[in-house]
């Protein structure tokens, strides 16, 4: 298994246009992606993906050689199941109906602005966590903050962009009122949605709630005293209603 990271790795997979993918590069740097690789045919882009399987793949259609794009991302869904966005002119119906059958995450029409790029990133991680069909309707923006897929998270951070983070990295995440902070075992995220809603987001069985304004991950819990849970070098009192299926959860990881 490979260590977590705390940066989503962003891969370019070919462009016809250097240029093009120097300004994507730029983009995504700024917005706190980490750019893994930038490939300009279907060879190099297979075997970049081998050495570093990326958690996201810009994916021009319009390349040169015997492989498009379309048969490039073909290829590379053999290899893993990747989140693709493919860069494209919507005019062209024959393509697109080929780039329909390798189901991407999403497509994003050239030409198009900085922002519209960072939007394509969060309705692509959306449509892959939930196994939806791309849209070709141009997407705007939204406030979903967090992003689960399998056993991670795509957390929104300052810049706009989203973080890397795995369920075992959270300590635990505490309310209040209309806001939530998300504490990891290095950095924290406050996100402006209720508990309620982040619970049902992540739907994990180790993030177990213990008061009205706390969640943690069992899986971190330093030790327990008395009525309290310790996580983190963090002090929380176990509320009376939620006592019972906390200590149901416990007896889960023994």
């Amino acid at each position: 298994r490979r260590p977590p990271r705390s940066t989503p790795g962003v891969t370019l997979f070919p462009s016809t246009t250097l240029f093009r993918s120097e300004e994507i590069e730029t983009v995504l740097k700024r917005a706190g992606y980490r750019v893994t690789a930038v490939t300009e045919s279907c060879e190099t882009t297979l075997e970049a993906a081998r050495k570093e399987p990326p958690d996201l793949i810009f994916m021009d259609i319009r390349i040169s050689g015997p492989a498009d794009g379309v048969e490039t991302a073909r290829k590379l869904k053999e290899t893993g199941n990747f989140p693709v966005i493919f860069l494209t002119n919507l005019h062209d119906k024959q393509t697109l109906e080929r780039a329909v059958e390798v189901k991407p995450a999403n497509y994003l029409a050239k030409p198009f602005i900085p922002n519209q790029l960072l939007i394509s990133i969060e309705h692509a991680l959306l449509n892959f966590a939930g196994n939806k069909e791309a849209s070709l309707l141009p997407a705007t923006g939204h406030e979903e903050g967090i992003i689960p897929i399998k056993d991670d998270l795509f957390i929104r951070d300052s810049n706009g962009g989203f973080k890397k983070k795995q369920i075992s990295d959270i300590l635990f995440i505490e309310a209040s009122r209309a806001y939530c902070t998300i504490h990891t075992q290095d950095e924290k995220f406050v996100q402006s949605s209720s508990m309620a809603h982040i619970k049902e987001k992540m739907n994990h069985p180790h993030l177990v709630q213990v008061d009205r304004s706390h969640v943690v991950n069992i899986n971190n819990i330093d030790r327990l005293k008395g009525n309290l849970v310790i996580v983190g070098g963090h002090e929380i009192k176990i509320g009376g209603q939620y006592r019972d299926d906390f200590l149901r959860h416990l007896n889960l990881v023994r």
